[in-house]
Order: structure tokens, then sequence, then C-alpha cells
């Protein structure tokens, strides 16, 4: 070890813990290689912030201007903190938090490396007015002094393409060894899906297909659903629903047969960075998906699933997996060649990530 990686110091200040997937994906996990490696870190961590629990009416009103009075709170608490703590390291690693302008220079003006990380279009976030445009911009002035940006999904050279010299795109990585005991079911076929509260909206879109299927097969096909809101799946009678959590997820992932991703197609979804399919192919699973964003890439290069646009198509290639169990044991293999040649997290980080701090 170099005594010049051993004195390298990094703030890193994220959105979550690592139960917050963007901040595992993008920070946490790598924290092991980093620190074998001689680096020094501290972890500020931002989120998560209160959310609006009152659908509408006053109590809903007040309870918005108190949730960004918290939040303009914790923004300015958070950058005096960096200024004052910004002498004791070498890089300051912004996971989607946005630095106030003056903060910023000045972590410049001190040559300090900047680099901002976004895994989401958390640009177009729409909030209580005037706040939202404060917010946009803050991100455009911050993108802008940032001397490095990394970004999960090629998608975003084309959204800030006068910037692009600066956007570095490191895809999102698993730790591929995690998800080497593939748990193969003879008598049904298990389709599933893995996100969080917040995505289970993109499961009303497949509902259709779902009832079908369930109606077709009966007990040869099993719906499981990790990690949703329940209370929003209400006429999902068919399916068994798992909690997420961190320890034991890639077992539950590896009892799946077909892994689903479907989206919504809206500049937000095409800024998602398809981590969810990556996943599905760590575990040697054939995935199905929408073809939005990176989702189109990462089906059609690893030949490891079908896109799919409408009920029809959805129906239709779930329907060809589930009765074929040659081609889903084809397709994941091809997935599960994909992901480690692509997205296992100890390539990512010796070929691309250590080197955001070796400035």
């Amino acid at each position: 070890m170099s005594s010049s990686k051993a004195k390298k110091r990094i703030l890193f200040i994220t959105v979550g813990d690592d139960r917050v997937a963007s901040s595992r994906v993008y920070v946490f996990q790598f924290l092991p290689f980093l620190k074998n490696d001689g680096f020094q870190y501290t972890i500020m961590q931002f989120g998560p912030h209160p959310r609006n629990s009152f659908k509408s009416g006053l109590k809903r009103y007040l309870k918005a201007i108190y949730i960004y009075s918290r939040l303009i709170y914790k923004i300015l608490a958070l950058n005096i903190s960096v200024i004052f703590m910004s002498s004791k390291y070498d890089t300051i690693f912004c996971q989607k938090v946005v630095l106030l302008p003056f903060t910023s220079g000045f972590l410049i003006r001190r040559n300090k490396h900047l680099v901002y990380c976004f895994d989401d279009a958390v640009y177009l976030r729409q909030n209580f007015w005037p706040i939202g445009i404060f917010r946009r911009a803050q991100f455009d002035a911050f993108l802008n002094k940032s001397p490095e940006i990394v970004v999960g999904t090629p998608y975003y050279f084309e959204q800030f393409s006068a910037i692009r010299n600066r956007i570095k795109f490191i895809p999102n990585a698993v730790n591929t060894a995690a998800f080497l005991n593939k748990v193969v079911s003879i008598e049904k076929t298990t389709i599933g899906w893995i996100g969080s509260p917040n995505t289970t909206k993109y499961l009303m879109n497949v509902f259709k297909v779902f009832k079908q299927l369930s109606e077709k097969y009966k007990d040869r096909v099993q719906f499981v659903i990790i990690g949703s809101d329940k209370s929003k799946l209400k006429d999902f009678t068919f399916c068994e629903f798992y909690d997420w959590e961190l320890e034991g997820e890639s077992e539950l992932i590896s009892k799946l047969d077909i892994g689903i991703m479907p989206l919504d197609d809206t500049e937000w979804e095409r800024g998602k960075c398809g981590y969810k399919l990556i996943q599905y192919f760590a575990a040697g699973i054939p995935a199905v998906a929408s073809p939005v964003g990176i989702n189109r890439n990462l089906v059609e290069n690893s030949e490891a699933g079908f896109l799919c646009s409408d009920d029809e198509s959805w129906f239709k290639n779930l329907d060809t997996l589930i009765n074929d169990r040659e081609l889903r044991e084809v397709m994941g293999n091809k997935g599960r060649k994909y992901a480690v040649d692509n997205h296992d997290v100890r390539s990512i980080y010796d070929k691309q990530y250590k080197h955001l701090f070796l400035k």
C-alpha cells in the first residue's frame, strides 16, 4: 500500500444508510474496499426526511410548510458543517445532496476535490412553491461547479450535454458472489418483483397480466412481491408478500425463476439505473421489463430477458418463460455472466470507483 493512498481522506454525504438502495450502491458497499486500500472516510447522512401523511386540506398544507422549513434548516446546517470539516478531507463526495453555491465555491477555492453523484433524475422533483424553484436553481448551480459528476446511466450525457466532459458513468454494482445459491423449483414457476414502497405503483402496470396468468396456471405459478407498500396492492390477493431486509435480500431473489421490472415511460424513469435487473441477472434469473431508459440496454446487451411495452407482450413473454424451463436456464446463465463481467462490485471498484479518490 502506498503512503499516498493512506493519506487520502473522504467525506461522504449520503441520502441514507445502507438500507437506502442508492446510498448502498454508490457508497456503503465500497467502504470495505476503500478501508482495505488505506483510505480514511467519514459518513454524513442527510436523510431520510419526514413524509406528508395528510392527503389534502389545511393539515397537509401546514405539514408541507413544516417539512420544507426543516429541510431548509438541515441544508443550512449541513453546509456549515461541511465548510468547517472540509480541512480534514481531500475529497467531498455528495450523493444526491446539493450543497449551496457558497459552499461548493469555498471547497473549490480550497482545492478540495468535489464529486457529485446522482442515480435518479432528482432535478425533476417538484416541491412546495417556492422551494421547488429554489432546489432546481441550486441543483443547476451546483452541477455547473462540480468538477466531477458520477451518474448511473448514460441517459444523463444527453440531458446535460453542455457538461458531459465532466460526467463519469459508473454502472450500478452488486456483490455477485452473494447470488451463488440459485433455488430451482420443479413444481411451480415463481415470478417476482423487488423494490421499495415508493416504486410500488409500477406493479399496477402488470396487474391485469398477473391476474390472467394466475387464473390460467392456478398453483403452477407463484407471484412474489418484495419490499412493496402492501396497502397499495389490495387487489393482488394471489401474491405472496415479503418485507425487504438487507440481510436475506439475495436469498429471496434467488428463489425467483423470473424477475420483472415494469416502469412508466417518463423522464424520471428514463433516469433510473436498472438495479433490479442487475440483481436478477446476478442471481441467474431471466428478466421481463419495460423498454424504458437503461432497461433496454441491459436486456438487449445481456440477452437475458424480454422487453414488453403492452399487456399483450407482457403476457406472451411471461407465458413463454413459464412453459420453457430450458429457456429460463439459458437466459439466466447469460444474465449471470453479464452481471459478473459488467456489474461486479469488486471489478467496478478496481476499474472505476477508487480512481475517483486518487486525484
